[in-house]
C-alpha cells in the first residue's frame, strides 16, 4: 500500500483558529492582554490593607505543618479580623430576597 495514495478514514481539515475558539491573545497566549490592576478600587482598601499586613507579617496557612504556636495564633487572629471586616456593597449590588423561605 502506497502511503501517498492511501486515504485516511478521517478527512483532514484546516486547523481551527485557536485564537477565536479559546479567546487566546496572539501576544500573551492564555494570559490576559493587559496586566491586572496592582490594587483594588478604593472601596476595597480595607481588604488591601489586610493583605498588606498579612504579607508583611509573613503569615502562613494556619494548618501548615511545622508552624510554631505563635505563627498558628497569628494566622488565626488575622482570619478572625478578616471575617469582621465585611464587604463594600453598593445599594445597587445588594442581593435581595424575594418570595418566602
Amino acid at each position: 500500500m502506497n502511503s501517498s495514495t492511501s486515504t485516511s478514514p478521517v478527512e483532514r481539515k484546516a486547523p481551527l483558529p485557536v485564537v477565536h475558539v479559546f479567546d487566546v491573545d496572539q501576544r500573551t497566549g492564555f494570559m490576559a492582554p493587559h496586566p491586572p490592576p496592582a490594587r483594588l478600587p478604593e472601596a476595597w482598601e480595607t481588604w488591601e490593607a489586610m493583605l498588606d499586613a498579612a504579607v508583611e507579617a509573613k503569615l502562613q496557612i494556619g494548618d501548615k505543618v511545622g508552624l510554631t504556636v505563635q505563627e498558628v495564633a497569628a494566622s488565626k487572629e488575622w482570619r478572625i479580623r478578616a471575617r469582621e471586616v465585611g464587604f463594600p456593597l453598593s445599594p445597587f449590588s445588594r442581593p435581595t430576597l424575594t418570595g418566602s423561605c
